[in-house]
């Protein structure tokens, strides 16, 4: 009989790490970097004249937030030397509007963007070439109970979003997408019992703030291109994932998907970010490269500025998910309502005691077989408002 070996687990496993470890460097942000960076978020857009610009410092990773730059004197430039100026919202520090009419947003004309911060460092870009965008050809989505969600390594359930891209070889070979989610959700109870001053418990329930709608973009980077294929055809690409931890999939959810035929430079750029974002973090997912934008500071060539000044034509298509279909497919593993507490009479004084400003102050009904008294709740489960949404619903929605 032959005699087998065996290696030491522990020695093993020790010896992998080092193995592993002396040939992939982690990539630990620094998180004490305090060197501000200015960033420019400007997309020139073709579906209207309106459109915004806005400046800001670049801030800590640890800790971010707007810090805007204000009383910049910013121009947009097309090629045909026609000037269009932007001015900064007397409502919003950075943020600048200006207005550029249909006639010059056509394709084959070309912007570029130049500012002057109020320290007098001027900036420029490259020229932009806006290109002609192919008709969104089909968005739809498939139940998926079996997601797997990289940037927690755990399986959810949820609603899978893909976009089909069809075009010919007059429109450009690289695409990027923008997303609006909207969708209907509910306070978890109506308004029956409250504390103004004095309790008061209302003879029917009040469903005034109980159904709310929510609108807002997804802050995810989405970008293809068929520049590898033989036709400018590109099937089933995934888009956004739903999962079921929410109540966005529970009564009406839908997406405006934004198409954009983007230069091949910008579509670098973004790809850039994507994969920096998606790819950074575990210690064998590789580096964050240092990624470039088409902005250059000319009073200092040396300095770095972020961001990128885009042009692009957009076409629009809004996905209504059917919820007959979601009830049959999905497995609902998860109850986003709010649950209540009891408060003991003697420990209610922070309702009781609470100042004006916050009142009336909400609380829940006796749930079902426990003895009557105080049973707390977050003020969201009564006030749908409070998280975020209106109670006006969309124009789409009306007509859906």
């Amino acid at each position: 009989m032959k005699k087998i070996h065996t290696i030491n687990k522990p020695f093993y496993l020790l010896i992998l790490l080092y193995l592993f470890t002396s040939c992939i460097e982690q990539y630990i942000p620094d998180k004490t970097n305090n060197e501000k960076l200015i960033v420019v978020d400007a997309l020139i857009t073709d579906d209207k004249e309106e459109q915004t610009i806005t400046l800001s410092w670049s801030t800590l990773l640890a800790a971010p937030i707007w810090d805007p730059i204000a009383n910049a004197n910013i121009v947009v430039i097309d090629k045909g030397n026609n000037i269009f100026e932007f001015f900064e919202s007397k409502s919003e520090r950075g943020v600048y509007k200006g207005s550029i009419p249909f006639e010059f947003l056509v394709p084959g004309n070309a912007f570029k963007i130049s500012f002057t911060t109020l320290d007098g460092k001027e900036y420029e870009s490259n020229f932009e070439e806006l290109l002609t965008c192919p008709e969104v050809d089909s968005v739809y989505y498939e139940v998926n109970n079996d997601y797997y969600n990289k940037s927690n390594n755990s399986l959810e359930r949820g609603v899978e979003f893909f976009i089909d891209v069809k075009a010919d070889d007059n429109f450009s070979r690289y695409y990027r997408w923008k997303i609006d989610e909207a969708y209907e959700y509910h306070a978890t109870w109506p308004i029956q019992k409250y504390w103004l001053a004095e309790w008061y418990n209302l003879k029917s329930p009040d469903y005034k703030y109980y159904v709310c709608y929510k609108d807002q973009q997804i802050n995810s980077i989405y970008t293809a291109t068929t520049s590898h294929l033989d036709e400018n055809v590109y099937l089933k690409f995934p888009l956004n994932f739903v999962n079921n931890q929410t109540q966005r999939l529970y009564f009406n959810y839908s997406i405006l998907v934004k198409q954009m035929s983007i230069t091949e430079k910008s579509h670098y750029y973004w790809e850039s970010l994507k994969n920096n974002n998606q790819n950074s973090g575990g210690l064998f997912d590789s580096q964050p490269v240092k990624v470039k934008g088409n902005i250059i500071c000319l009073s200092n060539t040396d300095e770095v500025a972020l961001g990128y000044f885009g042009v692009a034509s957009i076409k629009t298509k809004r996905i209504l998910v059917t919820m007959d279909y979601i009830e049959k497919e999905l497995i609902f593993d998860y109850d986003p309502f709010c649950t209540s507490r009891k408060i003991e009479t003697q420990n209610a004084g922070f309702i009781l005691d609470s100042p004006r400003e916050k009142w009336p102050i909400y609380v829940a009904p006796t749930p079902a077989g426990e003895p009557d008294g105080i049973y707390y709740a977050n003020q969201e489960c009564f006030d749908c408002r409070l998280a975020g949404g209106k109670l006006e619903a969309p124009e789409f929605w009306k007509t859906k």
